[in-house]
């Protein structure tokens, strides 16, 4: 597999890059990762006749940034558009009307009325946005919908059918591109290395790898620092990143001070893949500057590790320094027990040798 091959699926050239190298070009995995993402972007597709005319819309709700990202409407004077079924994937809908648009008659002018109305109703979108986010039932989405649309429109009588599809980030993304839509501001990141770095795509449960021996004091480590962490497994997008024993290496991008004591870590798994943890300042976290043992202990912990203030190894230049200088002096005091143990040895040989 190439990054071209996945950035034709709409997957950003950085993002395509980080999965082929973090999984080393295993098609199964990178896909099992893909088909894991949340469907965090409801499509509710709308049927409804009022007056002289029809329409179809199609209301693409963000729900992780709590925004409605996009609205389609079309709105004929035939009622040959309410013969579409809705409950076709919200794609299918759009290509139907493409290439029926004249002998449905779609009037632009309305349609994009219609569109306008959809986003400006700030009472619509709210709680359009309440009711996909909270998973109410059927029932409350119908009610909200058949009791709402028509004051929208602004004609009582207005008859309305609805459908809900969700799709996922990529996805969407994608037929954004190809469409030549503009792309929405919650959706821009995608297009910004930079920001890759900061909005996660969808998080990932990590929790830090402990070292109370010759890890580095929580409150020492800052944004940019590079730690140890291990996915863990216990939803399907965490699961699919797992390789392995789940042990990653990741970057710090954000630390946040909490009460007593505690931390707040972000930590970047890869590109639009982040992960928190909150922990105790004075815990010794593992990081890349250290070698990781066979074994290493990857449980929370919410004890005082040690009572003397954490040393700032924010340089790591000098942390690696006063680890080499640790070493020799470790090094030294073993070689001067070990001659003085022989000496003493050699010396009570001696003495029993004497009295016989």
């Amino acid at each position: 597999m190439r990054t071209e091959d996945l950035v034709s699926r709409g997957i950003p050239e950085k993002i395509a890059n980080f999965l082929l190298s973090h999984f080393q070009g295993d098609v199964e995995r990178i896909y099992m990762v893909l088909n894991s993402l949340k469907k965090d972007i409801p499509v509710v597709k709308l049927k409804f006749s009022f007056s002289l005319y029809s329409g179809i819309a199609l209301v693409f709700v963000n729900l992780k940034a709590k925004k409605v990202d996009l609205v389609r409407a079309y709105i004929s004077v035939s009622p040959e558009i309410t013969k579409i079924n809705i409950e076709m994937n919200w794609f299918d809908i759009i290509s139907k009307v493409s290439s029926e648009y004249r002998t449905l008659q779609i009037d632009p002018d309305l349609s994009a009325k219609a569109e306008k109305l959809l986003l400006s109703d700030a009472k619509f979108v709210q709680t359009l946005i309440k009711v996909l986010s909270e998973d109410k039932t059927q029932l409350d989405i119908k009610r909200f919908l058949y009791t709402y649309v028509p004051l929208v429109f602004g004609d009582p009588n207005t008859i309305v059918r609805f459908s809900i599809d969700r799709t996922d980030v990529f996805n969407f993304y994608k037929f954004l591109k190809d469409a030549k839509i503009e792309m929405p501001e919650s959706l821009r990141f995608l297009d910004d290395e930079k920001a890759l770095t900061t909005i996660s795509i969808s998080d990932i449960s990590i929790q830090p790898i402990l070292s109370p021996i010759d890890g580095i004091t929580a409150g020492s480590i800052r944004a940019g620092n590079e730690i140890y962490v291990k996915i863990n497994d216990t939803d399907e997008v965490s699961r699919s990143f797992v390789k392995g024993d789940g042990i990653t290496l990741g970057r710090v991008v954000a630390v946040q001070e909490l009460e007593n004591d505690r931390l707040l870590f972000d930590v970047e798994i890869g590109p639009g893949f982040l992960g928190s943890f909150i922990i105790k300042k004075d815990v010794k976290i593992r990081t890349k500057s250290v070698i990781l043992p066979e074994k290493v202990d990857t449980t929370y912990v919410s004890l005082d590790i040690q009572k003397t203030p954490p040393q700032d190894y924010s340089d790591r230049s000098q942390f690696e320094e006063d680890t080499v200088e640790r070493e020799k002096d470790v090094s030294m005091v073993f070689w001067i027990v070990n001659i003085l143990l022989i000496g003493v040895g050699v010396a009570t040989v001696l003495i029993l040798l004497l009295f016989l």
